[in-house]
Order: C-alpha cells, then sequence, then structure tokens
C-alpha cells in the first residue's frame, strides 16, 4: 500500500515539475496584460487562501518566533521571484529559466560559505557544468547578456539563500504553517512594494479570456498546488529524491519556451539545456550513505544530495 501511494506522490511531484516548466511559458504570455507585481501578488494571495484553509490547524499555533522565520523567508521570495517575473518582460522564457536553475549549483557552495562545510568535488563540477551552460547562451560575448538575464540570475542566488534559511526555520515551525506565512508574507510585500514603484501599472490591466487558463495555473497550481504536493511528498520520500525530480524545473522550462512560447532554438542553446541537465544530476543525484561497523560514530563525509533536504519531515522549497 505503501509503494502504491509513493508511486502517487512520484506522479504527483513529476506533474508539478512538468507546471513549474510551464510556468515560464505562462508568465511570458500573461505579463503583456498583468503587471508583474499585480501577477505575483495573485499568486501569493491564492497561495496564501488554500493553505491557510488545508493548514488552518497548524497556523492557529504558530509562535511569534516560527512568525518571524516565516517572514524572513517570504521576504525572501519576493526578492527571487519579483527578479524572476521581471527578468522575463526584458529577456525570453528560455533565458530565465535556465539561468534560475544556476540556483542547484550555487546552494553547495551558500553552505560551505555558512556552515565551513566544503562540498565534494562533484559540486564544484556541476558549478562549471552549470556555468558553462550559461556560457552557451552568451556565446559570442556577455554583451548578448541583458538585464533581465542579470535579473535572473539574481533569482537564482535569492533562492539558494532561501533555502539555506529554511534550513533552520523547518527545524522549528510545522511545514503547512511556514508554507502559508510566507505566501502572506509574498503577497503583501508584492503589494506593497509593486504599489511603489509601478502602481500605475497594476491598476492598467486587463484579462482578457486568453490569459485565463495561464493565470488560473500560475495561481492555483504552480503556487498552491505545487508546494502543497512537496511538503505532502516529503513526509514519505526521501529528500534528495523529491528534490531530484523538481531540480528539473529549469531545463523543462527552456524546452516548454522553444516549442510552446515561440522562442528561437539554435544549436548553443540545446549544448545548454543538455549541460544544464548534466550539472543538475551531478548536483543532486542521491548518494549512498557510508556505512560504519562502529555504532553511532558521525563521519565527516559531505552527503551532496542532502543540499536540499530542510528536515527530514517537512521540506518547502521554490521553483
Amino acid at each position: 500500500m505503501q509503494k502504491r501511494k509513493n508511486l502517487f506522490l512520484y506522479f504527483l511531484l513529476a506533474l508539478v515539475t512538468v507546471v513549474w516548466g510551464l510556468g515560464f511559458v505562462f508568465t511570458k504570455q500573461v505579463l503583456p496584460y498583468v503587471s508583474p507585481s499585480l501577477l505575483n501578488v495573485l499568486r501569493f494571495s491564492v497561495a496564501a487562501l488554500i493553505t491557510f484553509i488545508i493548514f488552518f490547524k497548524q497556523v492557529v499555533k504558530l509562535t511569534i518566533k516560527q512568525c518571524l522565520s516565516g517572514v524572513l523567508a517570504g521576504t525572501l521570495i519576493v526578492f527571487s521571484f519579483g527578479c524572476q517575473t521581471y527578468s522575463m518582460v526584458y529577456t525570453s522564457a528560455t533565458n530565465t529559466s535556465l539561468m534560475t536553475g544556476l540556483y542547484v549549483v550555487m546552494v553547495p557552495f551558500f553552505i560551505w560559505a555558512s556552515h565551513k562545510k566544503r562540498p565534494p568535488i562533484r559540486a564544484f563540477v556541476a558549478g562549471f557544468l552549470g556555468f558553462a551552460s550559461i556560457a552557451c547562451l552568451a556565446f559570442g560575448g556577455l554583451s548578448k547578456l541583458n538585464f533581465g538575464d542579470l535579473l535572473a540570475f539574481f533569482c537564482a542566488l535569492g533562492f539558494a539563500v532561501h533555502y539555506l534559511v529554511l534550513d533552520k526555520a523547518t527545524k522549528s515551525t510545522p511545514a503547512g504553517a511556514l508554507t502559508f506565512v510566507q505566501m502572506l508574507t509574498a503577497a503583501v510585500l508584492f503589494f506593497v512594494v509593486g504599489f511603489i514603484i509601478d502602481g500605475k501599472a497594476m491598476l492598467n490591466c486587463s484579462f482578457p479570456k486568453s490569459i485565463i487558463l495561464p493565470l488560473f495555473t500560475l495561481c492555483v497550481l504552480n503556487t498552491a498546488f505545487a508546494y502543497i504536493v512537496q511538503t505532502r511528498a516529503q513526509k514519505t520520500i526521501d529528500a534528495s529524491k523529491v528534490s531530484l525530480v523538481l531540480s528539473f524545473e529549469s531545463t523543462l522550462g527552456a524546452v516548454f519556451a522553444v516549442i510552446l512560447g515561440g522562442d528561437k532554438f539554435t544549436w548553443y542553446l540545446a549544448l545548454s539545456i543538455i549541460g544544464m541537465t548534466a550539472a543538475i544530476l551531478i548536483a543532486e543525484w542521491p548518494q549512498k550513505k557510508q556505512t560504519s561497523s562502529l555504532p553511532d560514530v558521525e563521519t565527516n563525509n559531505y552527503d551532496f544530495s542532502s543540499i536540499q533536504s530542510l528536515s527530514d519531515d517537512d521540506e518547502i522549497s521554490l521553483p
């Protein structure tokens, strides 16, 4: 019975990965009609409402300290998603998706800096392949990378730091409640910041029928549904396996951007997608834990597959 449940959860995780990949295309379709700030307000408001309803019993038991942890994580979400959404105003969905994928190879180096825990050789190999893949997008000179690509790079930095914050927050806060606080914080901050920097654009939006389905997908499936599935899956499936499935968001996003979004296909883009896929596999593939003949003795081996394991029971991570 448990195996069947896990298989169903794997199916849902794969569905989330596909939805996240399509999210880059949907965002590009919505932005001509809805400002980036309003889009994010809608996404996280809907997600906050849904997670509040589902995790109400956890939410009402939150302490002030736990709320502050969620607010900090939510603030990082605002920075990361803000950079990602605005990047697609200036650059292609393909570039944004592949740039965002760099967070996978950045995390171990942030852990190295914050915890003085040196990553294994394969982390350096994955990092080299990841940045080499981005170089393929800029073949012929860095001048081909524009302001939107820079925003997407900062988005990846934000997601990497977000993992470190959640690594601590999830150890003392229930996953569902923490998700709600993050979603609510993001919705409020996006509204305040958005109203300040482009209030007129937020008011001058239109909602033609052509964007209803993409907008619904972004609000309900890409945000609320995705985080709920990931939180539930993490209760019974190893964190490294969950993150392995979800980390293909960036490469799927690039593929969908070409097939459905009308982005131009080039061989350099193909090399970039292949290189980023290889980097993700090297970075995320679970390692077998070494066993010791002596009981209760810790080793100093760095298990790279655990960089996204926020806790044994509760993991919440962002596309």
